[in-house]
């Protein structure tokens, strides 16, 4: 399962780099100083893949901060109930429906079309490993920010402790 997962990130890091030289090379005026042997150097790949890397990793960070800061921190202020109270409600009304509502497992993009039908990956390896990884990265992106917005909204500290785990899942 761990080949089938360094597989599917090497075929990730693959798409995002060639469609991001795609991008380039057909921006109006600026396009055409990208050649298309771009494509080939392997160094330029390496070093795009870290940043969009890089990327991906702030931005789910950044996200999960700004997603329990404005959707759970700031309206708890709003409400009459002790800020603790406030703050579990919210964010158990809102872990319920994003369990609902976001279902990983079953979206379907390119890259997962790419994995299972054309390279021929075994798709139960595939969808355990890509579930694992979601998972995982959910929940070591939601600690520090359940940690920060916990402690300010006066949580005790066993449920901050929870969170991420709940929210995960």
């Amino acid at each position: 399962m761990i080949k089938t997962l360094l597989i599917s990130l090497k075929l990730s890091h693959a798409y995002n780099f060639n469609t991001f030289v795609y991008r380039l090379r057909k921006l109006p005026l600026v396009g055409r100083l990208f050649p298309e042997s771009l494509y080939a150097k392997t160094n330029l790949k390496s070093f795009i893949s870290f940043l969009i890397i890089a990327g991906e990793i702030l931005w789910l960070f950044a996200g999960k901060f700004l997603y329990l800061g404005i959707m759970v921190f700031w309206p708890i202020f709003l409400m009459p109930l002790p800020h603790s109270e406030s703050y579990v409600h919210l964010l158990f009304c809102f872990t319920l429906s994003g369990a609902l509502v976001n279902t990983e497992i079953l979206s379907v993009t390119k890259e997962k079309y790419y994995a299972v039908i054309l390279m021929r990956i075994d798709d139960k390896y595939y969808a355990l490993s890509s579930f694992i990884l979601y998972i995982a990265s959910q929940w070591i992106t939601f600690f520090p920010a359940s940690i920060v917005f916990g402690l300010l909204a006066h949580v005790p500290a066993y449920f901050i402790l929870m969170l991420p785990f709940a929210a995960a899942l």
